[in-house]
């Protein structure tokens, strides 16, 4: 595993830095390759970090220097490189290289020069919503004020306090507001359900504590605010509270570009969440704006994130087709995605779309009538799953139920009966076993003991009904009630999604995706 600084460093350079990195050392030592500089390409040349074999391939090269010391001196350079290499698009080494300039103007009495470079460095703080760094400006603009013998110079002293009060007062209400963030995140990582009392009752605590807080004019501080509401409604499922308050929080960066800089995978969680609400709240009108948002953001990610926002593309289309009953087009879509979806990556957030991806591959195949296809998805999922870490286990936990409803189809009646027993049990011993799951168990019980019973399939819809159809897709990623339909009416899946998409939400057709990546 590479456990090393500078191998990591070198590691996360881009190619575009990595070639005017070398570039700049060619400049300066001409012909001779300084040591450093091979020391440079071996571990690029790595794939695992081996202090052993870098030692060896020097030696090779007959470069006879103190490993350790050309290691730092190394590391540093390239800290230093990363630093001016980045400074012309990262706001914050604008915004600190300014107020560093503005200090040495100070010291040296050239207070007009000064000033130049504080107010510029304060219009950076306040076009990014930065308070802490404005905090810091205030505080050196008092003392500009002070040592430039400036007029009025108590007047002018006490205003810029009274901001410097305001600017504390506005980081205090915004830390408050993150801190809260955190828990509700806290919340997640114990892969809480919304049907969890206990958990039920804490995210009642935070939503009253987020709303006490007074709201600031500072963009980020709102934003932070709606996020934190958003991730609560999610858990309590209140998804109109979900749907309008993504919305809000989308409206407040679309209004501040740079905000949409600073907030990065923020801003984009965002358009995934009210993009995923639309679709199952079937509002298709303006689904393209925002699929279109989110497409832009994404081509100006970083390079490491460039599959991360593709399996998510993939998996939106697959949501649209699989709703819209084009599984013919789902199909060939699952046979373009496979290598997306089943190649290793180490990343823990792809390998989290990554499942999602195989799960809807499963419901594809599944409704395809492909149940042989849908179980190895299935059963790839189960088998490579890390239970230990909590990632996601709500995809764990569909796979589990899918496998049921796969096993039915297949006709393995016996595994059927041990699965019944066996995936309730695990549901029981892990304190997820609610009302719907033992709704689903009782359909499969009764299932095995008279199939051609139509009323157990009517009892089971009638009963399912009740639940949110935003959960129920949620919580299949297909349409379960339709599955149940087409059991009583004995027709295709696909011709009843189909029939529903086109009498409920004909805009869904509008819907322009990318049909191959």
């Amino acid at each position: 595993m590479a456990t090393d600084s500078l191998f990591r460093i070198i590691k996360a350079l881009s190619t575009g830095e990595k070639i005017h990195f070398k570039r700049s050392i060619n400049k300066k030592t001409g012909d001779k390759t300084p040591a450093y500089l091979v020391l440079f390409d071996i571990i690029d040349g790595m794939e695992v970090y081996d202090k052993a074999i870098i030692k060896k391939k020097l030696i090779t090269k007959k470069i006879k220097v103190n490993y350790n010391e050309t290691k730092s001196y190394l590391e540093n350079l390239l800290i230093e490189f990363i630093e001016s290499y980045n400074a012309e698009n990262g706001w914050f080494l604008k915004v600190t290289r300014l107020i560093r300039i503005s200090l040495i103007m100070k010291d040296k009495g050239l207070y007009e020069e000064a000033w130049t470079y504080l107010n510029k460095a304060k219009e950076i703080a306040e076009t990014y919503q930065v308070p802490q760094i404005l905090l810091i400006i205030q505080h050196q603009e008092i003392g500009l004020i002070w040592d430039g013998q400036e007029k009025d110079r108590f007047m002018l002293i006490e205003k810029k306090q009274a901001e410097k009060n305001d600017t504390i007062n506005t980081i205090q209400i915004t830390n408050q507001y993150l801190d809260i963030n955190n828990l509700i995140l806290l919340l997640f990582d114990e892969e809480a359900s919304s049907r969890d009392k206990e958990i039920l009752s804490q995210a009642d605590n935070l939503y009253k504590r987020i709303n006490d807080i007074p709201e600031t004019t500072l963009v980020f501080s709102r934003f932070i605010k709606h996020y934190s509401i958003v991730l609560l409604s999610n858990l309590t499922h209140n998804y109109k509270e979900l749907k309008n308050h993504s919305k809000y929080a989308i409206d407040l960066c679309r209004q501040n570009p740079e905000m949409i800089k600073r907030l990065n995978t923020g801003y984009s969680d965002m358009l995934e969440m009210y993009l995923i609400s639309l679709h199952f709240f079937h509002e298709y009108s303006n689904y393209n704006t925002i699929l279109k948002w989110h497409t832009e953001f994404l081509q100006h990610m970083q390079e490491f994130k460039k599959l991360y926002p593709t399996l998510f593309t993939e998996i939106v289309l697959l949501d649209i087709l699989i709703t819209k009953g084009e599984i013919e087009l789902a199909f060939k879509t699952i046979q373009k995605t496979h290598r997306l979806a089943f190649t290793p990556h180490s990343n823990v957030n792809i390998l989290v779309r990554q499942y999602k991806l195989i799960l809807q591959h499963a419901y594809v195949w599944f409704l395809y009538g492909n149940y042989n296809e849908a179980n190895k998805c299935i059963q790839d999922i189960l088998n490579k799953f890390n239970t230990a870490t909590k990632t996601n286990m709500s995809i764990y936990y569909s796979a589990k139920m899918m496998r049921l409803l796969i096993t039915y189809e297949r006709k393995d009646y016996a595994l059927l009966n041990d699965l019944i027993q066996s995936t309730q049990k695990y549901f029981l011993r892990h304190q997820k076993l609610y009302e719907l799951e033992v709704i689903l168990f009782n359909l499969f019980r009764n299932l095995l003991k008279n199939e051609a019973n139509a009323l157990i399939w009517e009892d089971a819809k009638k009963k399912i009904e009740l639940y949110d159809s935003y959960f129920l897709h949620e919580y299949f990623g297909f349409d379960i009630l339709a599955w149940l339909e087409s059991k009583i009416q004995k027709r295709s899946i696909a011709d009843l999604l189909k029939e529903k998409a086109k009498q409920c939400y004909p805009e869904i057709f509008e819907v322009k995706l990318p049909y191959s990546l």
